[in-house]
Order: C-alpha cells, then sequence, then structure tokens
C-alpha cells in the first residue's frame, strides 16, 4: 500500500520548464540556477526554456506572430535599455561560462510540432521568473509572459518577476491583462510592482524574495568551493568591486575607498572599462568566483542587486551605489527597506564613510520567515 501511494506521489510530479534571465551577469545566472534547482529539490524534473519557436502552431494563433513582429519593431528601444557598452570577453571565459550552463541547466528548445505536442502531452508546467523580465523596454509581453503556452491548458504561474519601471505603457494593458489573468498563480519581487501589477489585471499579486535567497550560505558554499582563485587573493583581505553598468562615477569612488583603507581590490569585470583599473582583475571570472569573490571578502562595493542578495546571504559588509537609470530604484529600495539595509547606500559618492556595523540578526530573522513563504509559494503553485 505504501509503494502505491509512493508511485501515485511520483506521477503527480509534473515536468517543470524554467524561463528566467540567466544572461550577461552573475546575479543573473546564479538567480536561475537557485530557482531551477529548488523546483528540483521538490521532486520535480525541470527544463530550462531555451528558444520557443513553433511555427505552425504561431500561425494557428496570429497573435503569436504579431506580438512577435512588435518585439522587433521594439528591439531598438530594448536595446537601449538592456545593452550596455559592448565588451568582448576571452574565449577562456565563454567556455567556462558554458561548462557552467551545461553543469546547471538541463535545457528544452520548442522547436518543432512534435516536442510541443509532447510537452502538452506530459501536462507540463511552466514558471517565469525573476530579474526584470516584465521590463517595459522590452517590447511586447511575449516570451516573458508565456505566451506561447496561453492556447493550452498548462499550468503557468511567475516567481518573482522584477519590473524595474515605476509605470507600464498603456499600450500594453491588453497584453498584460491577458495573459497574466491565465496565470494560476502571479507573485513578483517588490512592492510596488505587486501594486501596479495587481491594478493592472485586477487581482491580487504575491510578493516573494528573490531566487537567489531560496537558498541559504550552504547550498552556495559548494559553488564557492568550485572557484579557481589566484594564491595572491587572501580571504578577507580585499575589498570586493562588482559593477553591472559601465559607470565612471563608480571608479572615482572607489578611489576613495582605496584612499581611506589599506586593502586591495579585485574586480569582476563586466567592461571593457572595468579591465582597467589599477586593481586585480579576475578577467576569466564565473558565477563560482562570484560567489567565493563576495563570500571571502573583507567588504564589498556594487551596484548590483544580487551583490546586495549574496551579501545578506553571507552577512557582508556591502555599499551601494545606485545607478544612473532611475527606474530601477524601487528593487533597492523595497529589498534593503525591508531588511533594515537602507544605510547601506552610498549618499555622497565623493567620499568613503565605512560603516562595519549590520544588525544582521534581525534581518536574517526577516528572512527565514520570508523563504519559508517562499518555499510555501512554490510548493503551493506546483502542486496545487
Amino acid at each position: 500500500m505504501i509503494q502505491g501511494v509512493q508511485q501515485m506521489n511520483d506521477q503527480e510530479k509534473k515536468p517543470v520548464c524554467l524561463f528566467t534571465s540567466k544572461g550577461e551577469n552573475y546575479g543573473s545566472a546564479l538567480q536561475a540556477t537557485s530557482l531551477y534547482d529548488r523546483i528540483a529539490e521538490m521532486g520535480h524534473e525541470v527544463s530550462f526554456l531555451g528558444q520557443f519557436f513553433v511555427l505552425p502552431y504561431m500561425i494557428r494563433h496570429p497573435s503569436l506572430l504579431f506580438v512577435a513582429c512588435l518585439r522587433i519593431i521594439d528591439r531598438r528601444k530594448s536595446d537601449r535599455f538592456f545593452k550596455t557598452v559592448p565588451y568582448e570577453i576571452s574565449e577562456e571565459r565563454k567556455l567556462r561560462l558554458q561548462e557552467y550552463d551545461e553543469k546547471h541547466f538541463r535545457m528544452l528548445w520548442l522547436t518543432n510540432s512534435r516536442i510541443w505536442r509532447e510537452t502538452i502531452r506530459k501536462d507540463t508546467i511552466f514558471v517565469v521568473g525573476s530579474d526584470i523580465l516584465w521590463q517595459p523596454a522590452g517590447g511586447a509581453p511575449g516570451k516573458a509572459f508565456l505566451d506561447f503556452a496561453y492556447y493550452t491548458d498548462l499550468k503557468r504561474f511567475s516567481y518573482a518577476t522584477s519590473i524595474g519601471a515605476k509605470e507600464l505603457p498603456k499600450k500594453y494593458y491588453h497584453w498584460y491583462r491577458k495573459y497574466l489573468r491565465a496565470f494560476y498563480r502571479v507573485s513578483v519581487r517588490e512592492k510596488s510592482a505587486a501594486k501596479m501589477m495587481g491594478e493592472v489585471i485586477g487581482r491580487e499579486i504575491e510578493t516573494v524574495v528573490d531566487p537567489t535567497l531560496l537558498h541559504g550560505p550552504d547550498y552556495w558554499d559548494k559553488f564557492a568551493a568550485e572557484a579557481i582563485i589566484p594564491d595572491e587573493i587572501a580571504p578577507n583581505g580585499y575589498i570586493f568591486s562588482y559593477f553591472v553598468m559601465d559607470d565612471p562615477r563608480y571608479w572615482e569612488y572607489m578611489k576613495a575607498v582605496t584612499e581611506a583603507t589599506s586593502l586591495p581590490v579585485v574586480v569582476l569585470p563586466m567592461h571593457e572599462r572595468d579591465e582597467k583599473v589599477p586593481y586585480t582583475v579576475l578577467t576569466e571570472g564565473t558565477p563560482n568566483e562570484f560567489v567565493w569573490l563576495l563570500k571571502n571578502a573583507a567588504f564589498v562595493c556594487t551596484d548590483s542587486f544580487h551583490a546586495c542578495a549574496f551579501s545578506l546571504n553571507y552577512q557582508k559588509e556591502f555599499y551601494l551605489l545606485r545607478r544612473a537609470r532611475k527606474a530601477e530604484d524601487d528593487k533597492y529600495d523595497d529589498f534593503l527597506s525591508r531588511y533594515g539595509l537602507t544605510d547601506r547606500i552610498v549618499r555622497d559618492e565623493d567620499r568613503f564613510e565605512r560603516k562595519p556595523q549590520i544588525d544582521y540578526q534581525s534581518a536574517h530573522e526577516r528572512l527565514q520567515n520570508d523563504r519559508e513563504k517562499a518555499q510555501q509559494f512554490l510548493k503551493e503553485a506546483l502542486e496545487g
């Protein structure tokens, strides 16, 4: 009898296909990894959506082709928001990043009718989230809203999806309502986004923690253990500098930091400018090096949301420089105020004022509650 119940439970674990940003910066790759693994830990077979292009299906549903065309028209606007100064990484780094993806993600390429029919037959659950996937600068709502699954009975929901905008273009309201109302559950990362999206679709939107916070330090230590770090970089003997945006302000601030301390700086570069600074630069870094460098730093200087999240996880001293585009301020303000970390924002970029005292005990009590709430959300959304 027990064996029969176990077999039934195993059969109830439907396959899950995840669509999220895992692209050019380390935080995106790590949040994708964490969400992927958390769902797998719950007993589901997980894949990562690489592409959807099933032309016969799209022809039968012309709105999919229409939105795809709109996104091509809007691509120039999207490029201005999402793309920074071109940065060509080394072949070695490309290879290591490819190896990371191959190790951590099983890909699903929906490129023909046969694969798509099989995906539907298996009753696959589709999950979208996180990291500004619903930013309006991306163009008309499409794959990030799981539009391709709208004409099926497949269950769809979002996990901690971020918007990175203070308002939505009116011209997209129809698409937001159409696709999101068909979701089984909708959750976002920021309170401001929950309020905005709730007004658009006329329904309560839930808030849950960023995927990187679904796991604690024990989980991330395994990633740090796989990092390749030069011997001259000693734990707790350096400042970790990681900037997603290409902004000369950051390096002026780092001058003030180094003048005020006797610590060297270690940089994971995201731009050519980052490779030319007078500090130690790890040009071949992967997400593993990101975790190791943050975990073992004396303190962290960053403009990255995920570097802040990892600093919370590892109880690290950190300093956040705001980005030039103010549309993203909400994601930092919401996160830092929730965990009592607003003093981590750099108010005066012309000088460095060190503030090593951080009340991480109360922050981690709240984080633990949020983590449990998020895990319960996933359980209910996947199995409800």
